[in-house]
């Protein structure tokens, strides 16, 4: 059971993981009102990874895996409803027809994702050596994988732009996370081959989605 202090209230590191659930959504909302009203690419708005990343990072601050799941699930789930909600906004009552069905299937797949990667994040408190070396590759694969992969279908320099960065922060994390846990050779490693299944993993969920009528980048 998660720690509670003598009202019942959840303890600090829950509360941080709240905040953390509203910012992402915040986020989510801003770029999907920015895209039609500031002419934000949609490169950016379109990523996947980086909510990944979040999740995970709820996940450390859990201190049960089943916990951080249900939370991480909680975060992707709802920043998707959050984010066609607020599509819905920036490009009128027109785009609700589209906007519901996507969420539902976004915020579906995507909810399983963010409860993986923060079970991740809730088991990678406590591991050492080769576990924390695969934990901590996890938020970094998916980073690398998604630059990778839409490398091969993004032109233009802004787009190449945000997926260069988004290589960067795979990078930094892999530094981070592995820092007195795990050799940054094994971390390299990890993050080296998830990063091909997260591609792979990707690729095939954007085409189902584009089946299903995704207009997404």
């Amino acid at each position: 059971m998660p720690a509670r202090d003598s009202r019942g209230v959840f303890v600090r590191g829950h509360w941080i993981g709240l905040l953390v659930l509203v910012g992402a959504g915040a986020f989510g909302a801003a770029t999907a009102v920015a895209e039609p009203l500031l002419g934000l690419p949609d490169s950016v708005s379109a990523l996947g990874a980086p909510w990944l990343v979040c999740a995970f990072a709820v996940g450390t601050l859990m201190r049960t895996c089943w916990v951080a799941a249900v939370a991480g699930a909680l975060l992707l789930s709802s920043a998707t409803a959050v984010y066609y909600g607020a599509q819905v906004y920036g490009y009128g009552p027109g785009s609700l027809e589209y906007a519901v069905p996507m969420a539902l299937a976004w915020g579906a797949s995507g909810g399983i994702a963010g409860g993986v990667m923060a079970a991740a994040g809730s088991l990678w408190r406590g591991a050492r050596g080769i576990r924390a070396a695969l934990l901590a590759a996890a938020p970094a694969a998916a980073l690398a994988g998604e630059a990778v992969l839409l490398s091969r279908e993004w032109v233009g320099a802004d787009s190449m732009l945000v997926l260069r960065i988004e290589l960067a922060a795979a990078a930094v994390l892999v530094l981070v996370l592995s820092r007195r846990r795990a050799p940054i050779v094994q971390t390299l490693a990890g993050a080296v081959v998830l990063a091909v299944a997260f591609a792979l993993a990707e690729s095939e969920l954007r085409g189902y989605m584009r089946a299903a009528g995704w207009h997404g980048a």
